[in-house]
């Protein structure tokens, strides 16, 4: 007889290995009648043996699938596949803040100095924010304040305060992070030509890192430069690579051949910027308390401060806060996120060439504002061209910005749909985010400025007696189409500025235009005439601040005033007699834009979005058409599902028909009485007129039929029929009946039932992502404590099954994809 295949032959649970080598035993030593399964000497050894081969098995499988990124399980082996890769993970970002700090005036003596230092902390919590600079505060006369800012490299600024009502205040920016070092020696042994590597083992996220070198024989350390691959390091480039390990992260040094081999027994030190991420986003008002700062004496320009000190220190009272959320925290990715994106990003090369490369564009698309799995379209060519409209969900402070498609009529005398016009959708108000150019068959899209604010960077400073600072500048399109530029100081002498003639200009593309002086209001103004003066693109500013005849700094800043967006975004429009109607206007629900801080979200959303330049990354389709999923409001892509039985005449009856036609079908609604009571819900079939005779069918979950006298679809769930339409973000109700013995109170079982659900699914979040109910039942039904539970919301699965190419010219003008997501305060637990 033949033998059955291999895999007949090879045995992997540990029992049927233990149970093979039982019966083997038995044959050779002839026990046939013992039970070598009970306690023995022979049954002990065979224990083992059978431990020892499924314990062999197990690893030489596991090491088989660890060559394969994606079969890999283990951290490490998916972070080195990952690096053989040419795949460089994201680190962590640090967040920033600024600092408002209040100081009263009640010093004594009344000239004192004190120093916040670099690295001086600020808390919020346990989330740390430091100085990266050194901050001299100078008090005269318990009147005015001069602060002077030393940079990281070097350079000194004015820093401007606010003196009023016996206080004076000024902002200072932070970062989260800390900074640690630490060192290490090449063994002395080292052989020409040998690789080093240095294991740094890392307690947090690490942002930064510096290496420095120190060789032997030399008493001066050496910047090393951090490169992508030793590979892309010729013999004498001094330099490392950096590659994250499963504890931290792994330095790598040349060889002599590539790469500078630094000498044995040199001294490395590392410096490390460890940050806690996104947890470093904390809300406007939580940074409530900072390190201790002292007065000290200080000697400057003839002028002793602190004097009576006698070079002791003293405390100062003062109180701190961040007006405004912490933002630009960002985790390093994950390691599922590194095992996909390696993959996206060999098989991509940063294009966008199949689906899976749209799906991924915020991987693709560097420093984009999007959230992952976007949603590639094919639009059809009778509409303009083969296009691919890519649907993207908006993420700002942590969060999905709630961004609705939705279409707007205009007169045809009118030519443009202004930016923030109000647009009113199953009574929620939204705003258009671009300014709308309309044209017949396709409006393009503008992006104006409506208002920011840049804090100049001080490019340089001409040790100017006067101390006066530029602290802001904000940029204004105005109504009438004019743009306003205001520059805005701080100054600390007043009676200096009331003799002095104080001007400002700003130079632009080599045009140089002289501001207005506000002295009231310490600001200046330019006004043009039109926006169109201000270039398109990114553009640089410069703010030249004088005096008389005496420069006193100079600052710039850079920015997108105005910016055509037709590379990347249009809308399909159709015209009629007297209008035009724009279909998938982007739009931002107003509640949400109203209550945000608008100038962090123009610089961190906006202004990212006018950058890209979807030219280098499409390659094998001639348009891609920017839009944004919905992600606020009703659900209705449901209604365009296939549907899976005939049609019904009707859902409402009160009777059964007494006049019906052979074949008229209907769903039972449980109040027709007669021949029809205890089948609700059943579809009654008409199938013979003499007698009239009715057959009624049982439909499965999920069938779809359409009812004709409302010309509604309806969908069959547990609960019964229902129209599919949900709301985004999605609620789930849930009613649990815990174990007897469960001993944790009602509200700790919720709350881990919440958490369980949003971290079970939030990771698969998209547009038209489908959610079934038996899904979160699996999920709740693993957490202790949980004995069985019904999902009451949503009452029937959610799933988009429909074929895009069979849209009439109207449904495919208002499609947009709905994304699928929830919170934990969208869900609802019940614990009976």
């Amino acid at each position: 007889m033949a033998k059955g295949s291999i895999s007949d032959q090879i045995y992997i649970s540990r029992d049927a290995i233990r149970t093979q080598i039982i019966q083997e035993v038995k044959n050779y030593l002839e026990l046939q009648n013992v039970d070598l399964t009970k306690t023995s000497f022979l049954s002990f050894i065979i224990d083992i043996i059978s431990k020892v081969t499924s314990n062999l098995l197990f690893y030489q499988t596991s090491v088989y699938r660890e060559f394969f990124m994606t079969q890999a399980q283990l951290p490490e082996s998916i972070l080195n596949l990952s690096a053989f890769l040419g795949y460089n993970s994201s680190d962590a970002t640090y967040a920033k803040a600024d600092m408002l700090i209040v100081v009263p005036l009640s010093f004594q003596p009344e000239e004192s100095y004190f120093k916040i230092a670099s690295g001086f902390k600020f808390k919020a919590s346990d989330v740390n924010f430091v100085t990266y600079y050194d901050t001299e505060i100078f008090v005269s006369n318990n009147e005015s304040v001069q602060i002077k800012v030393t940079t990281e490299d070097s350079k000194i600024y004015n820093l401007p305060v606010d003196v009023s009502d016996g206080y004076f205040s000024f902002i200072l920016p932070v970062r989260q992070y800390e900074e640690t070092t630490q060192e290490f020696q090449i063994d002395s042994d080292l052989k020409e030509y040998q690789f080093i590597n240095i294991d740094v083992d890392i307690d947090g996220k690490p942002s930064e890192v510096k290496v420095l070198i120190t060789e032997p024989n030399s008493s001066t350390p050496e910047l090393y430069t951090e490169y992508n691959s030793l590979y892309l390091m010729s013999s004498t480039d001094k330099g490392y690579v950096v590659r994250r390990t499963d504890d931290g992260i792994t330095l790598y040094f040349g060889n002599g051949l590539i790469g500078y081999q630094p000498p044995a027994d040199s001294r490395i030190e590392v410096s490390l910027k460890v940050t806690d991420g996104a947890s470093g986003n904390v809300i406007a008002g939580s940074i409530k308390t900072g390190d201790k700062i002292y007065t000290t004496t200080k000697t400057i320009n003839g002028i002793t401060y602190n004097e009576s000190f006698n070079n002791k220190t003293k405390s100062i009272n003062y109180e701190c806060t961040n007006p405004s959320p912490a933002y630009n925290g960002e985790d390093e990715e994950s390691i599922e996120e590194i095992r996909s994106n390696s993959i996206t990003s060999i098989s991509s090369l940063k294009r966008f060439v199949s689906e899976p490369d749209y799906n991924k564009s915020d991987v693709i698309i560097e420093d984009s504002p999007f959230k992952s799995n976007s949603l590639p379209v094919l639009k059809r060519s009778d509409l303009k061209q083969n296009e691919v409209q890519l649907y993207n969900v908006l993420e700002y402070d942590s969060g999905v910005v709630p961004t609705r498609n939705l279409s707007y009529s205009i007169l045809k005398s009118e030519t443009t749909i202004p930016r923030k016009t109000l647009i009113n959708y199953e009574g929620i108000n939204y705003y258009t985010l671009f300014d709308i150019i309309v044209k017949p068959t396709m409006s393009e899209y503008y992006y104006i400025i409506s208002e920011l604010t840049k804090n100049p960077i001080l490019v340089k400073s001409f040790n100017s007696t006067y101390n006066i600072a530029i602290s802001s500048s904000k940029f204004i399109r105005n109504d009438d189409n004019t743009a306003t530029i205001e520059v805005y100081y701080k100054n600390n002498n007043q009676s200096i500025l009331n003799n002095t003639t104080l001007g400002c200009s700003i130079e632009l593309k080599n045009v140089t235009y002289n501001m207005t002086h506000d002295i009231d209001n310490n600001k200046f103004t330019y006004t043009f005439d039109n926006y169109l003066h201000i270039a398109s693109g990114i553009i640089t500013v410069y703010f030249n601040l004088k005096t008389n005849n005496e420069l006193i700094s100079n600052y710039m800043t850079s920015l997108t005033f105005r910016k055509s967006l037709n590379n990347f975004m249009y809308s399909n429009t159709v015209e009629s007699d007297t209008e035009y109607t724009i279909y998938d206007i982007p739009c931002i629900e107003q509640t949400y834009y109203d209550s945000i801080d608008q100038n962090l979200f123009e610089t961190l959303v906006l202004q990212k979005i006018t950058s890209f330049n979807f030219k280098t990354y499409r390659m094998l389709t001639d348009f891609c058409n920017v839009k944004f999923s919905n992600t606020i409001g009703s659900i209705k892509n449901m209604l365009l599902n296939d549907v899976t039985k005939s049609s019904v005449l009707d859902i409402e009856l009160s009777s059964v028909p007494t006049n019906p036609l052979l074949g008229d079908r209907y769903i039972v609604s449980g109040k027709e009485g007669n021949e029809w009571s205890g089948q609700k819900n059943k579809i009654a079939i008409c199938t013979s007129l003499e007698p009239i005779t009715w057959q009624f069918i049982k439909p499965v979950a999920d069938d779809i039929v359409l009812v004709e006298s409302l010309n509604q679809k309806y969908i069959y769930s547990e609960y019964g029929w229902s129209i599919p339409v949900y709301e985004t973000p999605l609620q789930i109700e849930v009613e649990v009946v815990k174990t007897a013995s469960y001993t944790g109170s009602d509200d700790e079982l919720m709350t881990t039932i919440k958490d369980t659900i949003y971290s079970n699914f939030s990771g698969n979040f998209g547009s038209n992502m489908s959610l079934y109910k038996s899904q979160i039942v699996d999920v709740v039904q693993e957490i202790d404590g949980v004995n069985h539970l019904r999902v009451i919301q949503p009452v029937s699965n959610i799933f988009f099954d429909y074929d895009i190419s069979n849209f009439t010219q109207d449904e495919l003008l208002n499609y947009t994809p709905e994304y699928i997501h929830f919170n934990t305060d969208d869900i609802t637990v019940t614990i009976l």
